[in-house]
C-alpha cells in the first residue's frame, strides 16, 4: 500500500511537456535551489557547530561548549564591523533594532519556500490528470515540428479537436449525472425526514 501511495505521487512529481522555461524555473529549478540550501544549513546547524563564539582563555571546553549551545537557542544581537561591544553603553547592546532571532529557522523557512514554489505545479498537474484533457499531449501535437507540412497539421488539429470534443462531451454527461444524482438523494432525504415526522406525529 505505502509503495502504490508513492508510486501515485510520483505522477504527480514526474516532468511534463506543457509548460516552458520560466514554469520550470519556478517550480523545479527554484525549490531544488531553495531544497539543497536547507540541507546545507541543516547539516551545520544539526550536525556541526551552528554557532562559533570567541570566549576567555580561561573558559573550559565544556564552558564554551554550553555557552554555543545558550547563545544558539537564544536570540542574538548585531554589531556592525566598525563598532565594538566594549564601547556600547549597556541599553544600547540589546536593543530590538538589534535582535535576531530567526536564524534557527532559517532551514525550515526555506523549506517552506520550496513548498510553495512547488504547489502550484503539483496542484495544476492533479487537477489536469482529472479533467480528462490530455493538456502535455495537446502541447506536443501543437508544438510538433512536422506541422509546417498541411497534411500533418490538420491531421494534428483532427485529432485535438477530436479529443477536446470528447472530453467536453464527457463532462457534459457527468454534470448531468451528478444533476441528477443530486436531486435524488435530496428526494430521499427529505422524503425520509418527512416519513420521520409522520411517524413521530402518529405515535406521539
Amino acid at each position: 500500500m505505502m509503495i502504490e501511495t508513492f508510486i501515485g505521487m510520483a505522477r504527480y512529481l514526474s516532468p511534463r511537456h506543457d509548460d516552458d522555461w520560466s514554469d520550470r524555473l519556478h517550480y523545479l529549478m527554484t525549490p531544488n535551489i531553495l531544497l539543497a540550501f536547507s540541507v546545507l544549513i541543516s547539516f551545520k546547524q544539526f550536525g556541526g557547530r551552528p554557532i562559533e563564539c570567541m570566549f576567555p582563555n580561561k573558559f573550559p571546553g565544556s564552558w564554551e561548549q554550553y555557552a554555543e549551545n545558550y547563545c544558539w537557542s537564544q536570540d542574538t544581537y548585531f554589531v556592525e564591523p566598525k563598532q565594538y561591544v566594549e564601547l556600547l553603553k549597556p541599553d544600547q547592546r540589546y536593543t530590538p533594532e538589534r535582535e535576531l532571532s530567526y536564524y534557527q529557522w532559517v532551514p525550515f523557512f526555506l523549506l517552506l519556500q520550496a513548498a510553495f514554489f512547488r504547489a502550484p505545479s503539483f496542484l495544476w498537474k492533479s487537477f489536469s490528470n482529472h479533467s480528462g484533457i490530455r493538456m502535455h499531449e495537446v502541447v506536443e501535437k501543437a508544438k510538433d515540428s512536422a506541422n509546417v507540412e498541411e497534411e500533418v497539421r490538420q491531421k494534428n488539429i483532427s485529432i485535438l479537436s477530436r479529443h477536446l470534443q470528447n472530453a467536453l462531451h464527457f463532462h457534459r454527461r457527468m454534470e448531468k449525472r451528478q444533476v441528477s444524482s443530486e436531486c435524488l438523494s435530496m428526494f430521499v432525504m427529505n422524503s425520509g425526514v418527512m416519513g420521520q415526522a409522520n411517524n413521530a406525529y402518529a405515535f406521539g
